[in-house]
């Protein structure tokens, strides 16, 4: 379940960079942004700028047919999400990190 919801936000989020991707400034208008680094995109109607990130990984580990019961195959799955928020206050430069992580499985090595 944890694994499901984490993939539902990824996907809700590289949906979300992918639609802020789609909004760029206009050629003769600087981006606010760039100073906190590559991929952040202003949140409209703030002066708050933001990035999302992440990555989903699966791995399938299949057995021979003569193998015992679960040790047939097996199917792992990792998924993160980063939300990364800046902005600029009056006691200085504010900061948030939310990160979503899921896991099923466990990874072989």
């Amino acid at each position: 379940m944890l694994v499901r919801a984490a993939l539902a936000a990824s996907l809700i989020g590289f949906a979300l960079s992918a639609a802020a991707a789609e909004r760029v400034a206009a050629p003769g208008k600087p981006n606010p942004c760039a100073k906190h680094g590559p991929g952040f995109g202003e949140l409209a109607g703030t002066t708050t700028c933001v990035r999302v990130g992440g990555h989903v990984r699966t791995e399938l580990d299949a057995g021979s047919s003569r193998a015992r019961g679960s040790e047939r195959s097996r199917l792992n799955a990792e998924a993160r999400t980063i939300l990364d928020a800046r902005t600029d206050t009056d006691g200085g430069p504010l900061r948030g990190v939310v990160q979503v992580r899921g896991r099923r499985g466990e990874p072989s090595l």
